[in-house]
């Protein structure tokens, strides 16, 4: 322990750990190296600066070792973790170090051997802007490939640690849901409450109130206190406790937080460790255990929320709560498309509550028979949620510059001395989240987005200075990336066609979103597009949006055929043409061509019903005569694109650009002194 006094250096050690926060933005955005310049300036009266600003370069470094690691070796896995669906189960299964994902419809145990033969495959990033990054989520729980099974047997019966947690869960099995998602979620960490249960929670701002974290535990510390008051070496026994219980529900993220800020608190008692420096020993601890811990909205809430509390101390409960509401505000909105205003009141009542009424009662819950009592009061906290409505404030996705410019104010805010100090800064933060509102008036950009949503179509155009928004066709993905857009007004949406890749969502982007006008083609009357208020476009018609041309080439007639019968849209953005042609054969194409000839020329060509070799002929080709082509295709088993086709495109040397390997492709322009640019993405 004397070691250890001359070794740590206590009341500097969050010094180490800005310096690596600082590291980790400088590795999302470079120029954020800038940020160690005025760091070095603010502690270089501490004799250790230098090996600091170290500290934080070479966590950089380990940022750029990482490598994905090799898919596994051989066929055997032990099961370690488990979570039901309704038709299926998903497994996380180890092999050597390492954890591997998949699912299937057999029923396995915790701890069994299995022999699987599979095809392995690795996570990948955001398909559309701003969307889900399967690889990082993943890999801060250590899984880098999921595996997708083709058989599938049992070795034999084993033995894994989780299998306590999960014996100890099947106590409760016959309780009813709603008792038994209380108890699962706030007794083991594992939670399995309703979307639309954890949609209201995120809306209403109390989400976190249902992950294990410092709350939590500081609520099992206090009554294992109680419980042990009498008992010489009490704290000793509730912390062997706590490690025991910490071991058994699993090393979550927020709980490990939690947990290791009093193991530190107890540990360095006597070398005077203060709750900043127990904060930044926890962080570094999880952070270099797994550095891709600092991708999970866990680690930083729970972090960034601590770090506030115990810099900013305050005797007043709904002024500590208004702050942590504050600190996560950008985050939450991000995940919910904007802010519920109710949810800053919503909030504060449930986390006062929540100590004294809720978790008392997921306590007793424990003891059999008490959910008579128990589980009608989950029930009426449930529908609590309804009393909590009001206007709903839709931002767009906020990065990580604007969120940090964020923190940068409302931290001024909170150095407030005088009451006079408060209000100009409080005007001052309430402009800067006016201006997000506003961020899609005045976005200079234009875009033109081929959705990647996998085996289907769907791309969103949008213009300079919210001057146009424009959707052609609408699969599983449009509506999440919609919603990161902000407050807008879709101008028109044209369904090509209803099959199911392309108009999937269409119905759920009219009733979620504004649009003025929704169309398809005349000979279209499936389910996908029984909208209200849809009408009807053909050949020959013409539409403005903005600065946008669109003209109807296609159908002039019905082909019989619901692929041929898509609409074929022709746009003019910026001078450049864009030909989208739905899933149209080459028998459409051949009308084309006989009726527009040379008129069919376009810069970019979206490639019909993504890369099948029935369309896009040669003839074709040479009228439209693309500098790009576009396909949209994901996963399939119908071998598109067509290699043959991929060869048409190449001998006439097209440059091909496809979803399944660019994830969403966009093409930029900026809009500065009437002069524009086009890039690649």
């Amino acid at each position: 322990m004397k070691r250890l006094e001359t070794i740590l250096p206590f009341n500097y050690v969050h010094y180490y750990a800005f310096s690596i926060i600082i590291g980790c933005l400088a590795y999302e955005i470079n120029w954020l190296f800038l940020l160690y310049v005025p760091f070095y300036i603010a502690i270089k009266r501490y004799r250790h600066a230098y090996l600091v600003i170290l500290m934080g370069l070479v966590s950089v470094g380990i940022l750029y070792m990482i490598k994905t690691p090799k898919p596994p070796t051989h066929n055997h896995f032990q099961i370690t973790d488990i979570k039901s669906y309704e038709t299926y189960y998903t497994y996380e299964a180890k092999q050597g170090i390492y954890t591997y994902l998949f699912t299937h419809q057999n029923v396995y145990d915790i701890g069994d051997y299995v022999f699987i033969d599979y095809v392995v495959e690795g996570f990948s990033g955001p398909k559309t802007p701003n969307g889900f990054n399967a690889y990082n989520y993943y890999a801060s729980k250590r899984i880098f490939y999921k595996l997708h099974i083709t058989n599938i047997k049992l070795i034999k019966k084993g033995f894994h640690l989780n299998s306590i947690k999960f014996k100890l869960m099947a106590l409760f099995k016959d309780y009813p849901p709603l008792s038994k998602q209380m108890i699962y979620s706030l007794i083991f960490a594992h939670n399995q409450f309703s979307p639309t249960f954890k949609e209201n929670s995120s809306l209403l701002g109390v989400s976190h109130l249902f992950a294990l974290s410092g709350m939590h535990i500081n609520f099992l510390v206090m009554g294992l206190l109680f419980i042990f008051k009498n008992q010489k070496h009490k704290t000793l026994i509730v912390l062997s406790i706590l490690s025991v219980y910490v071991i058994i529900v699993g090393f979550h993220i927020s709980l490990m937080r939690a947990y290791l800020m009093v193991l530190f608190a107890y540990v360095f008692k006597k070398q005077g460790i203060t709750k900043l420096d127990c904060l930044a020993l926890s962080f570094m601890v999880l952070f270099f255990i797994n550095p891709f811990n600092r991708y999970r909205l866990g680690f930083i809430l729970s972090f960034l929320v601590s770090l506030f509390l115990i810099i900013v101390p305050t005797k007043k409960f709904y002024l500590s709560n208004i702050m942590a509401y504050g600190v996560s505000l950008l985050f939450m909105s991000n995940i919910n498309g904007g802010i519920l205003i109710i949810s800053a009141l919503s909030s504060l009542v449930y986390t006062l509550l929540f100590p004294i009424v809720m978790m008392p009662l997921v306590g007793l819950s424990l003891l059999p028979g008490f959910y008579y009592i128990s589980d009608p009061l989950f029930h009426g906290f449930q529908r609590s949620y309804t009393f909590f409505k009001g206007p709903f404030i839709k931002l767009p996705y906020i990065g990580l510059i604007g969120i940090i410019l964020y923190m940068v104010f409302f931290v001024y805010l909170l150095l407030s001395h005088t009451k006079k100090d408060y209000i100009k800064r409080s005007v001052l933060l309430i402009c800067y989240m006016c201006l997000l509102c506003f961020l899609p008036n005045i976005d200079f950009r234009g875009q033109v987005i081929f959705l990647d949503v996998g085996q289907g179509d769907s791309t969103f155009i949008k213009r300079p200075f919210n001057g146009c928004h424009l959707l052609i066709d609408a699969h599983k993905g449009s509506s999440d990336y919609i919603k990161t857009l902000g407050n807008i007004t879709i101008d028109y949406v044209f369904i090509t066609h209803g099959d199911y890749d392309h108009a999937s969502e269409a119905l759920m982007v009219y009733h979620k979103y504004p649009v003025k006008h929704i169309y398809t083609n005349p000979y279209e009357y499936s389910d996908t597009v029984n909208i209200p208020g849809i009408k009807h476009t053909k050949k020959g018609d013409s539409f403005i949006c903005g600065d946008v041309l669109i003209d109807v080439l296609s159908p002039g007639k019905d082909y019989l055929d619901d692929n041929d019968n898509s609409l074929v849209l022709r746009l003019t953005i910026d001078n450049q043409r864009y030909l989208f042609t739905g899933d149209i054969s080459n028998k459409v194409e051949a009308d084309l061509i006989s009726y527009y000839h040379t008129d069919l020329k376009s810069d970019y060509l979206h490639i019909s019903h993504h890369g099948s070799n029935y369309s896009t002929s040669e003839d074709f080709l040479m009228y439209v005569n693309p500098h790009t082509a576009i396909i949209s295709v994901g996963k399939n088993r119908y071998n598109h694109p067509h290699p043959e086709l991929i060869k048409r495109l190449k001998e006439k040397n097209i440059k091909i650009l496809k979803t399944i390997d660019e994830n969403s492709i966009i093409i930029k322009s900026y809009y500065y002194k009437r002069k524009y640019q086009l890039l690649y993405k």
